[in-house]
């Protein structure tokens, strides 16, 4: 009977007004029902191309960074890692020419369940 192991999710942000209370759901353990994130195309019309859902959520770590020394974007930055129960993308294939989308592909899992999910 085989079981993955999926590791957490991580993300590099720029700290800001929600820092504060994402440090706050962290310590508390405070559960999320769903976070959604979008990966969107840099410049022009910045469309999506990659969506994950993320539901029964739990902020597992905050991490700050760059507050002494300078980053690229001369402001503070923090990774935030979290685990979920389900997770689930949809990947947009775009044309690289005209940016336009020209096909989809998604799946996903269920951690509790050990099955697929989309």
């Amino acid at each position: 009977y085989f079981r993955p192991s999926l590791s957490d999710f991580s993300i590099v942000k720029l700290a800001d007004s929600a820092t504060p209370k994402i440090l706050e759901a962290c310590c508390a353990g405070r559960h999320i029902k769903q976070m959604k994130l979008y990966v969107r195309r840099a410049g022009g019309d910045k469309q999506k191309y990659l969506e994950y859902v993320f539901d029964e959520v739990i902020i597992s770590g905050v991490v700050s960074g760059n507050l002494f020394e300078r980053s690229p974007s001369n402001f503070p930055e923090e990774v935030v890692r979290f685990n979920y129960a389900k997770i689930s993308m949809q990947y947009s294939q775009q044309s690289r020419t005209t940016g336009l989308i020209i096909g989809q592909i998604s799946g996903g899992w269920n951690q509790v369940k050990n099955s697929t999910y989309a």
